[in-house]
């Protein structure tokens, strides 16, 4: 095998593998937060606290006193599913390339050409890397994208950055937010757990931040299979004399 064929081969190689890795990643640690939080803290109403840092929650002795309000909580479970979604789909496509690179070892090492490979089985892997490098771009905008938008809207909640304290709009009795944004600012202030859920906001947000790579990766791996046929073609027909390209051409077509 050439050098630059090793080299191209062994980096979609690579790639493939921490696209498996990362999609594993973010379905592991988002379906963890997500069950966790629906079964602690399901969509319901809660009772919600605010106050001064130093407020005593129940204190009798204190003059701080922590301000009260019911609000019903609901969950937009979209972001979520998109990042599933694009998780679930790279990681098939990761497990499908590692095996069509072995696929290829395979038929290289039967037909003693390691140029020559299925123009089927090139096309069909392009086909679906390019697939999976659009996918995981849609869904690298829509969870960054949408959480946005339901926090100006559903879930114009706010408050402190040390979470003294919360802020509700007057008159809001209901608030529909994403799971991260829950766990990362709502749930803070539930007066049913007043323990802030550090473990499910972490893990959201580390699905979240993933995605980015996830994105590059996929397309680093478009990018590989892409280099492959180039370089396979150029090895099948450099050098050769313009009856045997014809010929090649036609046995290509003949696959």
């Amino acid at each position: 095998m050439a050098p630059t064929a090793l080299i191209v081969r062994s980096a979609t190689i690579f790639s493939s593998v921490l696209l498996i890795a990362l999609s594993i990643t973010v379905l592991s640690t988002s379906v963890d937060a997500s069950n966790r939080i629906a079964k602690d803290f399901p969509a319901g109403e809660y009772g919600v606290w605010y106050g001064p840092v130093n407020a005593v929650w129940k204190g009798t002795n204190s003059s701080l006193e922590f301000l009260e309000k019911k609000v019903n909580l609901d969950y937009d479970y979209a972001t979520e599913q998109a990042a599933w979604a694009a998780a679930s789909i790279c990681l098939i496509v990761g497990l499908l390339s590692v095996g069509f690179e072995v696929t290829r070892l395979l038929r290289s090492r039967k037909n003693g050409d390691t140029a020559n490979t299925s123009k089927a089985l090139s096309i069909t892997a392009i086909a679906l890397s390019t697939v999976t490098f659009i996918v995981s771009l849609a869904a690298l905008v829509f969870v960054n994208v949408h959480p946005k938008q339901i926090e100006e809207t559903s879930c114009d909640w706010e408050g402190t950055a040390d979470r003294s304290y919360g802020l509700f709009k007057p008159g809001r009795d209901s608030y529909t937010c994403t799971r991260e944004q829950s766990a990362c600012k709502v749930i803070y202030y539930a007066i049913q757990d007043v323990l802030p859920k550090e473990m499910q906001c972490v893990e959201l947000q580390i699905a979240r931040h993933t995605m980015i790579p996830l994105f590059i990766f996929s397309g680093l791996v478009t990018l590989g299979y892409g280099a492959q046929m180039w370089v396979a073609k150029k090895e099948r027909y450099g050098g050769v004399d313009p009856e045997e390209r014809v010929r090649r051409l036609q046995e290509e077509d003949e696959e």
